[in-house]
């Protein structure tokens, strides 16, 4: 015959109670409710053979107002008058149902109360100031008004943003682990990221030309390959005139770079096309 396996109960500090006396050393009355009001309590006082303790459990009144305190009678334990709302832990009973049917990883259950299964839950834990809320469910819309924030999904939901332009999350602080974007905004990021010769007008940045040739080492933000500048927000460089020709040259650090022209070894932009000074913006 097989052994029967017997589970033990956790409780708020972590402790997996196998017996009546850890039970009580460990006792919260809020995590033993939640047992309680899933049938888990009964079955771990019958899988002991706590039949005593059991038929007491099994006669109580839930709906009597002293429930709580002849539920803490019947197992032993002091009951200090902190009452709990059972619909609470109702709530919290379902809300952990609906988890486990994607995860019983102990990070995610250990963080319930932070865990967003709906655009209405999203917007409770926003309103409450949680600067980590998990998400789980099929897609989310996040508010750029709203800072300082992590991400963390627990299903691979879709994360939508409301914007027309790709957005700097690191300047808003505001970190995804787990979540993938939706596919218009993947379309907004790449459609902001590649910057054609005819639209270099849109430069960000102090980059200005001067009796042909970029006014000093100017600071800005661009990725450079090939195929011309796209747009990152992620990486600095600066950029320069070549002094020979009409090519526009980028060199990673200041030091590569000396009244706009370059001084050290640098790489071409190629297929860039030089503009007067009028074309471009001054920060």
């Amino acid at each position: 015959m097989a052994k029967k396996i017997r589970f033990p109960l956790v409780m708020a500090d972590g402790a997996e109670v196998r017996s009546l006396d850890e039970l009580r050393e460990h006792f919260d009355l809020e995590s033993v409710l939640g047992y309680y009001n899933s049938g888990k309590l009964l079955t771990w006082l019958n899988d002991r053979y706590y039949r005593e303790e059991a038929g007491t459990v099994q006669a109580l009144d839930e709906t009597a107002g002293d429930f709580q305190k002849r539920l803490c009678e019947a197992l032993g334990v002091e009951y200090v008058g902190a009452s709990v709302d059972m619909e609470e832990i109702a709530l919290r009973q379902e809300r952990l149902a609906k988890l486990r049917v994607y995860t019983d990883e102990q990070e995610f259950i250990e963080h319930i109360d932070q865990v967003a299964f709906d655009q209405e839950d999203l917007a409770d834990l926003l309103d409450e100031g949680i600067s980590t809320i998990y998400l789980c469910g099929k897609s989310f819309s996040v508010p750029l008004s709203v800072k300082n924030l992590c991400y963390i999904g627990i299903n691979d939901p879709e994360i939508t943003v409301s914007s027309k332009k790709a957005v700097d999350f690191g300047e808003l602080n505001i970190t995804f682990e787990g979540t993938h974007f939706s596919q218009k905004y993947e379309e907004v990021k790449k459609t902001n990221l590649t910057t054609t010769p005819e639209q270099s007008s849109g430069y960000h940045g102090s980059v200005v030309l001067r009796e042909h040739r970029i006014n000093s080492n100017m600071l800005v933000k661009y990725e450079v390959d090939a195929d011309g500048v796209r747009y990152t927000n992620t990486q600095a460089i600066f950029l320069c005139k070549d002094g020979e020709d009409d090519r526009l040259l980028f060199a990673p650090s200041a030091d590569l770079v000396n009244n706009g022209f370059v001084i050290k070894e640098a790489e071409i932009c190629k297929n860039i096309s030089i503009r007067p000074a009028e074309s471009f913006h001054e920060a």
